[in-house]
């Protein structure tokens, strides 16, 4: 598996041009029974390095109120 990098660019007037940059993790098929509870939900997302390893935790906000 390979993180996927997509620059989007945009010109304004046929002058300026805007560059955005996004970073993509795609999930492998066995796993997506996983990711599936959590699509349309609102998720807070932490991402830390450790002894070399990039480290990804997702979890949904709790929008209850009370």
């Amino acid at each position: 598996m390979r993180l996927v990098r997509k620059v989007s660019r945009k010109r304004y007037y046929g002058k300026a041009q805007y560059e955005s940059e996004r970073f993509l993790l795609p999930i492998p098929a066995e796993h997506r029974a996983l990711v599936k509870p959590l699509l349309g939900q609102d998720l807070e997302i932490s991402v830390k390095s450790e002894a070399g390893t990039l480290v990804v935790r997702i979890k949904p906000i709790n929008k209850k109120v009370k």
